[in-house]
């Protein structure tokens, strides 16, 4: 599929609305019937509900133990009345983080529409089924009207947060958030696409600096990497961020600078898709003579690229690359 807003829109008075334009169209992109396609829906609905569960157990934690409990925490404030925002808001916000912590410790999450951005949507819908008496048929009318959404966005633009920025993710949940909200309140087709576009018209937009804009900040983040992880024993500390081919990406040569200014002789930085890239890192570890290495994720959502690019077992991970070429590597996610 590959629409815009406008022709969903259009479409849509032909269906009655989006959701049924939607279910429509992918019943006849994937040969499925509707009921079928249907049912997929409701299955993600419900993964979505047993993550945002999951992510509300207290005892939840990441591997590093720096993911989880925040959203229980969240949790007991809204139940003691002492959220300012009301019940609704509350509890999309507390959904939100629940599913994020879920990710970030492992879990299993519905990408909407990606991992990064895996709270939004499900964080609103879930709210207004339990504090709108939104059903479970609606809820999967209103997946369906975001889902629609986001294929406007991926295909017009991106939702990719390496190739637009972290707006590309949230921005675009939101936007699929707003449209099934508008919709759970009785919206027609051409208001969903209007609260989908709305964040192009708010009369200010303020925004902040990235985590490492400055000297000061990377100064700041290596230190706290160098008390976290110290100097491995007879080997090196190897940290992998995403990378991205904008010109930002120099940060994680100048994150390279930061940690060995902070103590760590023996830190390298490397990207999965930028630069220094796997190549370069290797050839330092052994002009250095590293003989182990300590692989560390340098990213926020420590993921896929972390289960897999990082410390998979496939031929293509940097575990298995470095291991071949003689380097002996421990992992910590």
């Amino acid at each position: 599929m590959d629409y815009t807003l406008h022709e969903w829109v259009r479409m849509a008075s032909h269906h009655g609305s989006i959701a049924r334009c939607a279910i429509e169209k992918q019943a006849e992109e994937s040969g499925l019937d509707a009921l079928a396609v249907r049912e997929k829906m409701r299955h993600h609905l419900r993964v979505m509900q047993e993550a945002a569960q999951q992510g509300l157990d207290e005892r939840l934690r990441s591997v590093t133990g720096l993911t989880g409990g925040q959203a229980a925490l969240m949790m007991k404030r809204l139940q003691a009345g002492k959220c300012l925002a009301g019940n609704l808001l509350g509890k999309a916000e507390v959904y939100a983080l629940a599913t994020a912590e879920c990710n970030g410790c492992m879990g299993k999450i519905v990408a909407a529409p990606t991992a990064g951005a895996c709270g939004i949507l499900p964080g609103a819908v879930l709210a207004m089924m339990e504090e709108k008496g939104t059903t479970e048929e609606q809820a999967v009318d209103a997946l369906f009207v975001a889902a629609a959404v986001g294929q406007a966005i991926a295909t017009q633009a991106s939702i990719s947060g390496a190739e637009g920025g972290c707006q590309a993710e949230c921005g675009s949940a939101a936007a699929m958030a707003a449209a099934a909200l508008v919709y759970l309140e009785g919206g027609n087709p051409q208001q969903c696409a209007d609260a989908a576009a709305f964040a192009g018209r708010f009369a200010r937009l303020a925004l902040g600096r990235p985590l490492a804009a400055d000297s000061e900040s990377l100064r700041a983040l290596a230190a706290c990497m160098a008390r976290r992880f110290g100097q491995p024993e007879g080997g090196a500390l190897v940290l992998l961020g995403h990378g991205t081919e904008h010109f930002a990406n120099m940060v994680y040569p100048a994150m390279q600078t930061a940690l060995r200014l902070a103590g760590g002789r023996r830190a390298y930085m490397g990207t999965v898709e930028g630069w220094p890239g796997f190549d370069e890192v290797l050839a330092q570890l052994k002009e250095d003579g590293c003989g182990q290495a300590l692989l560390v994720p340098f990213m926020l959502v420590a993921g896929d690229h972390a289960l897999n690019d990082m410390a998979g077992d496939g031929p293509k991970s940097w575990k298995s690359r470095l291991e071949a070429a003689g380097v002996g590597v421990r992992c910590r996610m």
